[in-house]
């Protein structure tokens, strides 16, 4: 398997104002300046393993009512490796869809339906050779969590994804979130600017020992099929 995970992405109504405010107030580093794409705008900070992309699309009115992910871009050396690592797992990939901005050629997409449970789409996202190498540069910014994983759905539909065995996922939940495990004890601040904007993000406090408060929390959810060897 070659596949990553390259970025999540949410809609916001402000990119450049929630840019600022989560670096701010995580202490995350810029993965890219909020642009203007034409079809969307959006700005994107490092997370470590992979990216946040802040997101509006042109002519919408993103007001978020959810705290889910809208949506996960994976990442291979090729378009060709990731449709054979998702062959693998009984899953297609659809049609390349190039994607050009001021002229220059920057990123190919591919959607892969069914891979998660809806709401949340998942696609392929292979960049050109100059954008690939200036998001490597950034990615190797450090990042103050001690952790980061994505919490995804439960679901038969998840089970594709489990078997893809891609890093910095884990455990299930009723909608996709990021989770973050931070050292910093005053995460009250943080917390709550979350909460307010209904943001997929949760932070997890680190308390002794390696454990966290979420991992000292039964998980009293659904079991997963695929845990059961679906």
């Amino acid at each position: 398997m070659t596949m990553r995970i390259d970025h999540v992405y949410i809609e916001v109504p402000d990119p450049e104002a929630m840019q600022a405010a989560l670096a701010d107030l995580l202490g995350l580093a810029l993965a890219w300046p909020v642009k203007d794409y034409g079809a969307f705008r959006s700005g994107g900070l490092a997370l470590g393993p992979f990216n946040l992309e802040l997101v509006r699309f042109a002519g919408t009115d993103p007001r978020p009512a959810e705290h889910r992910l809208d949506g996960i871009a994976l990442s291979a050396a090729s378009l060709h490796d990731a449709a054979a690592d998702l062959a693998s797992v009984g899953r297609a990939m659809g049609a390349p869809q190039p994607f050009r901005a001021q002229g220059s050629m920057l990123w190919t997409n591919a959607d892969v339906p069914a891979l998660l449970p809806p709401p949340t789409p998942t696609f392929v996202c292979i960049y050109e050779p100059e954008l690939s190498r200036a998001l490597a540069r950034a990615a190797a910014a450090p990042a103050p969590a001690a952790d980061v994983e994505i919490i995804l759905p439960a679901g038969e539909q998840a089970c594709a994804w489990s078997r893809l065995r891609l890093p910095w996922t884990a455990g299930t939940a009723v909608a996709s979130r990021v989770r973050i495990v931070v050292d910093d004890p005053d995460t009250d601040r943080a917390q709550r600017y979350l909460r307010e904007l209904h943001l997929p993000i949760r932070l997890v406090r680190t308390l002794h020992d390696g454990l966290t408060a979420e991992q000292m929390t039964p998980n009293t959810g659904p079991e997963s099929p695929c845990r059961r060897g679906w």
